[in-house]
């Protein structure tokens, strides 16, 4: 899916949030490259959930 938002429609940068107590998706997308950015209020849980961008590789 990466491959596909960068190469075919020439996204600029991926954005990806995931609950703050699922540890398993920080790992998952750390491991895609995603660098965190800001927590951001999310009403329906009450909590600040961290986000991440992916920005579209160098030459791309």
């Amino acid at each position: 899916m990466i491959e596909y938002a960068f190469n075919k429609i020439r996204a600029k940068k991926l954005f990806a949030g995931h609950h703050p107590e699922n540890t398993a998706s920080r790992k998952r997308l750390e491991k895609l490259r995603f660098v965190y950015t800001h927590d951001e209020f999310y009403p329906s849980t009450g909590l600040q959930h961290p986000s991440y961008e992916l920005k579209q590789p160098p030459g791309q």
